[in-house]
């Protein structure tokens, strides 16, 4: 039996390749894009285009072609895995129901079905990723034309529409075409067909192994978030002939054998021999509360299979982002123009600090959802020769997006003197944000507020007087808004005097009609200060005012 955590995590190594093989494409389809001089008039673009796209596609498939011998080898070594891990599966529970274990090893009958499998998946992959050349072809002519649309059309600049075709690139990522048309990105077709082919050799070694020790019965794995057709029959025991009538027939319950059945397509259910009087794997009333529990995550409620969506949505939100950086940073490395290199520069920036915040972001959803991140994917990386291709996998965490990452949080701190927090670090500042701390809200306010003052057209003087002032009052117990921190800036009045005005009664009060709260008034040396009388809530300064207003109340 493979359990649904096993089929879940024993791909992530192939498709880890997948993701890097994407970026290698996406890098290509980058520099050729910058290759091709998009500002010419039609008839070169024509000729330059069609040359660039047949050069993209001879790229592809060398890239394709060179690596097929790396991911059929990670394929076979999942079937072998998945094969020792089922049978010895097998064997446990036989022996502990008093059965005397097979030699599944010496079975030659066992030994022929999984090499069968194995011939079939590793041909399954190799016919699917060989399609992908034509359609990575497909999407660098899309993306050029767009841009050169772009472009003549006086409407985008040159350094726009590049990054606006890498973009969409980057957004559709390579995919496969199946005989009957159907196209699938590249990742979604391998895991299926590996995930399939491994549990359905598993499925039939199973059906083989029960023959063999003489059982009608068998039980079936269950897991959180199945898909509700699957839902009503996981965890249940059924007989496979259909004779017992105690229990359910096998075949007819799951639909075992059928696409959409048991060990169908992506299914991650499995199941083993049962032997009657043995214990059951699951209660009824875990089967019951399985997918019961509910998790809140700001402010909005998921199911365990609706938080399962949100995660995929992350994770392909992560891997497009990193297509779009690799292409970037392709196209940043290709060009000589120095215009285009600025721009791809900044968007480089942008890009990897978005990722390191999503990548934040679905690890704190995670967290508060109590699911798993699938690490092993994500630490795979290529490892290239002098010329920059592909040439084997590793794994590894790639420190670059989070680099820059780090350098654009301590580079924000700084912008807004708030360098000395103590989220510092991107992991406390997330931590904090998850936990909505009082110094996370606290940072937030003041990016709010001195956002504002590095908007205003002040000297940078001023702005570093501003942000300074901010700092001091919040040391004071004081929050101050954007319009104080101008008012500040007259050397008349200063910080220290706001705060020793602030210590003094207030001798008068106003209601204010518009806003319905009463303001407090400091009025000493033809100066005044307000304040709201609630929130206490520095409203101004007024640094001459010789006679008391008549609206103001004495106190």
């Amino acid at each position: 039996m493979l359990s649904p955590e096993y089929l879940a995590a024993c791909v992530s190594i192939l498709l880890g390749m997948m993701d890097e093989i994407n970026y290698a494409v996406m890098a290509d389809i980058a520099r050729r894009l910058v290759k091709t001089d998009i500002l010419t008039e039609s008839a070169e673009f024509q000729t330059e285009r069609l040359l660039q796209n047949g050069l993209t596609l001879k790229e592809i498939q060398h890239t394709v072609s060179n690596l097929s011998n790396l991911t059929e080898s990670e394929v076979r070594r999942i079937f072998d895995e998945a094969n020792l891990e089922n049978m010895e599966s097998e064997n446990l529970r036989a022996a502990i129901a008093g059965k005397t274990p097979l030699d599944h090893s010496a079975n030659t009958a066992m030994a022929n079905l999984l090499a069968a499998h194995i011939r079939k998946t590793v041909g399954d992959v190799r016919n699917l990723t060989r399609t992908t050349a034509s359609q990575g072809q497909d999407s660098f002519f899309r993306a050029c034309t767009l841009a050169n649309m772009q472009v003549s059309s006086g409407a985008f600049t040159y350094d726009f529409a590049i990054k606006n075709a890498i973009r969409q690139v980057a957004k559709e990522g390579l995919k496969v075409q199946y005989p009957t048309g159907h196209v699938d990105k590249l990742d979604v077709a391998v895991r299926r067909a590996v995930l399939t082919g491994v549990n359905q050799s598993a499925a039939e070694l199973n059906m083989m192994y029960a023959d063999e020790i003489g059982a009608d019965l068998v039980e079936v794995t269950a897991h959180m978030g199945a898909r509700p057709s699957h839902a009503v029959w996981q965890g249940g025991i059924y007989s496979r002939s259909g004779k017992n009538s105690s229990y359910p027939s096998f075949i007819e319950s799951t639909g075992y054998g059928t696409g959409d059945g048991l060990c169908g397509w992506n299914c991650r259910h499995s199941f083993h021999a049962y032997y009657e009087g043995s214990p059951r794997t699951y209660s009824k009333e875990y089967l019951e509360n399985l997918d019961k529990d509910v998790y809140e995550y700001r402010d909005k409620t998921y199911t365990t299979y609706e938080a399962g969506q949100k995660q995929r949505a992350y994770e392909r939100a992560i891997r497009e982002e990193k297509r779009y950086l690799a292409g970037l940073n392709a196209a940043y490395k290709e060009t000589s123009d120095q215009a285009l290199k600025t721009s791809l520069r900044a968007d480089m920036e942008s890009s990897a600090v978005r990722l390191k915040r999503t990548e934040a972001n679905m690890k704190i959803f995670c967290k508060a959802t109590n699911r798993k991140v699938d690490n092993v994917r994500t630490q795979v990386y290529a490892v290239k020769d002098a010329s920059g291709k592909i040439v084997g996998f590793d794994k590894s965490a790639a420190q670059r997006a989070r680099e820059i990452a780090i350098r654009h949080h301590t580079d924000w701190l700084k912008s807004i003197g708030a360098d000395k927090t103590s989220l510092k670090t991107l992991e406390k500042y997330y931590n904090a944000k998850y936990n909505n701390s009082k110094e996370y809200q606290d940072l937030m306010i003041a990016n709010k507020t001195l956002g504002k003052v590095l908007k205003k057209n002040w000297t940078d003087v001023a702005k570093e007087k501003a942000i300074k002032n901010y700092w001091y009052l919040k040391d004071h117990n004081v929050e101050p808004s954007d319009h104080l921190l101008a008012r500040l800036l007259n050397r008349e009045f200063t910080a220290d005097n706001l705060i020793e005005f602030l210590q003094k009664q207030a001798n008068y009060k106003e209601w204010d009609e518009k806003r319905q709260r009463w303001k407090l008034i400091r009025w000493y040396d033809s100066k005044f200060v307000v304040t709201d009388e609630k929130t206490e809530e520095v409203i101004t300064i007024v640094l001459k005012q010789k006679k008391e207003k008549e609206k103001w109340i004495k106190l």
